[in-house]
């Protein structure tokens, strides 16, 4: 099972869990990070978050090895609060948590339609809104009600979030414990080191978290060396990344709030489907990512596509355009009963599918899609 769905699967059943047990239904062009760029995040979210920006935040050293994939999951949640027309709480209320989060991650309260917009939770908070806020917040001193935007490497073991909002160093709870200058842990032990008899709501597996805060930005790994690095100032960040890069730049473009990339690791481009039945994209890609936005207030979601070459990237597009029309999921149920075409533009070695949602699917479904391997992001 690969690292997406490895960890996918872990927060989904906590997810679920959680709900169940609540009983309900850098600078302005984005190329600094750490402690000495001047990327402060005052002005992080609204008008001033895009996809690149938000890479620029993780060390390079933060990202899987290049036999593995990377995985990113990143999102302005105040700008996707406000496009949902939702409320975030005010307090630690655990059950009004639930109900500004659930309708923002594909679920729905009372039979409501759903959100116009997804936010795929990073791995590091997928407890924090759900039954266990408090608890949360108690351990750590800070929780996602004080998130406005985030990014998050996601690949275990080597994860990584920076969490920008109302954040600051008052923000840490008083009792953890100082492993370096300016960096603290909940936890004790070595980093990475398992010990699931330790494990609290913020740390289900007993992992010590390290932490540190930069104006109101705050980091958050069980590697100290990653915070270290963010806080010095690395000398590259995933935005160094061509391929992340390219696909980041599309979906800007398409002006989302929220999405996740991936970048395929050495096994899976030098091993694509083989399955005679697949119909995934002919052209084989080596980097992805989703994103979701808003258009005439209905969800529009984006799926850029990275390609070896501009050519191969034209080359695709067809094939793109014909799969989401007329092709069919794992199911067997066609896409189009899903999802509708809107457009297919190329912009060098990346193609973006911009698709509207059909009949009442929420605009989850497609990170659902993702986690299950579905047609679209089976690699031809």
């Amino acid at each position: 099972m690969s690292g997406l769905r490895r960890a996918a699967s872990l927060t989904a059943l906590i997810t679920l869990a959680g709900l169940a047990a609540a009983g309900c239904g850098g600078d302005g062009d984005g190329s600094g990070t750490g402690a000495g760029s001047g990327t402060g995040a005052g002005g992080w979210a609204g008008d001033h978050y895009s996809v690149a920006k938000a890479l620029a935040e993780v060390p390079a050293a933060a990202g899987a090895d290049e036999d593995h994939r990377t995985i990113v999951r990143t999102g302005d949640l105040a700008a996707a609060t406000e496009l949902a027309g939702l409320e975030r709480p005010d307090r630690l209320d655990d059950r009004a948590a639930i109900a500004w989060l659930l309708p923002l991650t594909g679920g729905r309260i009372d039979g409501d339609d759903p959100a116009v917009v997804h936010v795929p939770m990073p791995q590091t908070l997928h407890s924090s809104g759900l039954s266990v806020v408090e608890d949360f917040d108690s351990e750590l001193g800070w929780s996602l009600l004080d998130v406005d935007v985030f990014v998050e490497q996601s690949t275990p073991p080597a994860t990584f979030l920076m969490a920008s909002g109302e954040l600051g160093q008052d923000s840490l709870a008083d009792d953890l414990t100082e492993v370096s200058d300016g960096i603290v842990s909940a936890g004790d032990g070595d980093d990475l080191e398992l010990d699931p008899g330790q494990g609290t709501v913020a740390r289900p597996l007993g992992l010590p978290l390290r932490m540190a805060v930069d104006g109101d930005r705050l980091v958050a790994s069980p590697q100290t060396s990653f915070v270290e690095d963010w806080l010095a100032g690395p000398e590259e960040s995933l935005a160094d990344d061509e391929k992340l890069l390219g696909v980041a730049e599309a979906l800007d473009e398409a002006e989302v709030v929220s999405a996740i990339l991936i970048t395929l690791g050495a096994e899976e481009t030098s091993s694509p489907d083989t399955d005679t039945d697949s119909e995934a994209p002919g052209v084989p890609f080596d980097a992805f990512g989703i994103g979701w936005g808003v258009e005439d207030d209905e969800a529009l979601v984006s799926v850029a596509y990275h390609f070896e070459s501009d050519d191969a990237a034209e080359d695709a597009a067809g094939d793109l355009e014909e799969l989401f029309r007329d092709g069919t999921s794992t199911t067997k149920q066609p896409l189009s009963d899903l999802v509708s075409v809107e457009d297919v533009t190329v912009d060098g070695p990346v193609a973006t599918v911009a698709l509207t949602m059909a009949e009442d699917h929420p605009p989850a479904i497609l990170e659902q899609m993702l986690l299950r391997q579905d047609t679209p992001f089976r690699r031809g």
